[in-house]
Order: structure tokens, then C-alpha cells, then sequence
């Protein structure tokens, strides 16, 4: 996977949303690599709170925003997969995008592209199974 598509991982955000400092990203990051030899399913979560480099709270948001890019991201190819089908427009797509957006703004719902697409009646429940 190339790095355009990838997700950025919890000190990625630390670090572009202030939370850390560039020093203790670099400090995570050797250690985060160390522990993860010792205990291949370490969080960094785990490992962020540890050093006090983050509060609960600050973490959870990281968490949150992680998460909506996770759900972005595989909207993102849902929504190609089904332009490529002629199942939906690139507008179709744009549209449920935001939709999802908005809605994970306002009650924090990871409702996913294509239950997005089958409610705007886009696209049938049959074709978003199909995928």
C-alpha cells in the first residue's frame, strides 16, 4: 500500500494534531518498535499513556479520529468499486461521503458508504452485497 493511502497511526496524529512533540514522536516510535519485538499486540494507546505523553481524553479523540478515517477510507474504495460497476456517479459517491461525515460529526456514527448509498436509494441492498 503506498503511503497516500495509508492510515495514520495514533502517533502520526499525536504529532500532527499537537498532542506530541517531535522529539517524543521520534521516542515513541524507537520505543513503540522495541516493545512491539517483545509483544507483537502492544497498543500504541497503551504505550502513549505510559509515558504521559497524552491523557486519557486526548488519546480517545486521536482514537475517534482514526476511526473516521478508517471508515472514510473504505468508503473511499466502496464508492470506487461502485463507479466502476455503474452501480453509482462520482457525485453519487461525493454526496454520500459528506453525508458520512456529517453524520459521524454529529452523533460520531460510523455508518458506512453503502448503507449510505442504499438509504439515498442510489444503489439496491442486493448491489452493495455484491461487493
Amino acid at each position: 500500500m503506498d503511503q497516500l493511502n495509508q492510515i495514520p497511526t495514533l502517533a502520526d496524529l499525536a504529532l500532527q494534531y499537537g498532542t506530541i512533540t517531535a522529539e517524543q514522536y521520534h521516542h515513541l516510535q524507537k520505543l513503540y518498535s522495541l516493545k512491539k519485538k517483545e509483544d507483537p499486540a502492544i497498543p500504541l494507546d497503551r504505550l502513549i499513556l505510559s509515558l504521559n505523553f497524552a491523557t486519557q481524553y486526548q488519546v480517545g479523540l486521536l482514537k475517534l479520529i482514526e476511526d473516521y478515517l478508517i471508515i472514510k477510507r473504505q468508503g473511499e474504495i466502496f464508492g470506487r468499486i461502485a463507479v466502476e460497476k455503474g452501480f453509482a456517479t462520482e457525485k453519487d459517491i461525493e454526496k454520500a461521503l459528506e453525508c458520512q461525515k456529517k453524520e459521524f460529526r454529529r452523533a460520531r456514527l460510523r455508518k458506512l458508504i453503502g448503507d449510505i448509498l442504499v438509504e439515498s436509494r442510489v444503489i439496491t441492498v442486493k448491489q452493495k452485497t455484491r461487493f
